[in-house]
Parts: C-alpha cells; sequence; structure tokens
C-alpha cells in the first residue's frame, strides 16, 4: 500500500513536472510581434511575387475572404484563382497598424492600410487605398496564417 501511494506521488510529480516544462507560459508581446512581423512579411512577398501568390502563400486552406460589395469567397484555393483571373494587373502592399491575440496566442487579428495600384487596359495608372482587417491562426506547425481576409477602399480624394 505505502509502495503504490509512493508511486502514485511520483508518476503525479513526474507528469506534473513534464507538463509544466513543455507548456511554458506564452509571452504576449513578443507573439503578438510574431504576428504583426509575418503581416509585413505578407506584403513584402505581395510586392515582390504578386498578392494572388501571397495569399496563396499565407492563407490557410480554409480561409475566407469577405470582399467589399461582394460575395464571401470560400477556400484559399478559390480565393487565389479569383485573384489571377482578374484581367487587371496590380501591384498591393499594406502596413499593419495594430495586432492582437488571444491568451492561447493561437488566434489573433492585424488591421492597417493597404494601398493598390491597377494598370488598366489603356495603359492609365490608378490607384487607391483602403483599411483591411485580418483574422489569423496558427497552423498546425506553429505559423500564423490568415483565417478572414477583409478590406474596403477609402473613397477617392475630392
Amino acid at each position: 500500500m505505502k509502495l503504490t501511494l509512493i508511486y502514485r506521488t511520483a508518476l503525479i510529480a513526474f507528469l506534473s513536472m513534464v507538463l509544466f516544462c513543455c507548456n511554458p507560459q506564452v509571452n504576449i508581446g513578443v507573439e503578438t510581434e510574431r504576428l504583426l512581423q509575418t503581416d509585413r512579411e505578407f506584403s513584402t512577398y505581395s510586392v515582390e511575387h504578386g498578392a494572388a501568390a501571397a495569399f496563396q502563400r499565407y492563407l490557410l486552406p480554409n480561409a475566407r475572404q469577405l470582399p467589399a460589395g461582394g460575395m464571401p469567397i470560400q477556400c484559399r484555393e478559390n480565393i487565389y484563382q479569383n485573384m489571377i483571373d482578374s484581367d487587371l494587373e496590380y501591384t498591393m502592399r499594406w502596413a499593419p497598424q495594430e495586432g492582437k491575440i488571444s491568451s492561447s496566442a493561437d488566434l489573433g487579428y492585424t488591421w492597417g492600410i493597404y494601398r493598390i495600384r491597377f494598370e488598366t487596359n489603356t495603359g492609365d495608372t490608378v490607384s487607391g487605398e483602403g483599411k483591411y482587417l485580418n483574422v489569423w491562426k496558427k497552423n498546425k506547425a506553429g505559423d500564423w496564417r490568415v483565417l478572414i481576409d477583409m478590406g474596403n477602399q477609402n473613397p477617392p480624394p475630392e
């Protein structure tokens, strides 16, 4: 009886130590900066490789896009296909203004300002800017990826 109690106590102590050592507290400030840095890298990738390629790389497979004035687009591949099927050549870049993450550090959001430049069929360049909000979730590898993307364009200056 005494031996069984000792083994149980030792097992509980061992499991507590393993759980404590293997599940350290997350530094929310550091993880928030990691999320913001991922959003900045997403924008850089968009400028260097095109928006469609960036969205294909940084969205989760089950992502949703909520375009202003349009119906939601479900699934990363559908979002990518919609972007490459566009007749317009464009460049998109953005800068996050703020980000927050959950206390479990597996869900977060960023919002910021985006700028877009289109080249029309006549060769004219049109630019605009707007606001965006992305909801991020960590994938199985622990990398931040976009779950929901939405944005709306600012009205043109008068």
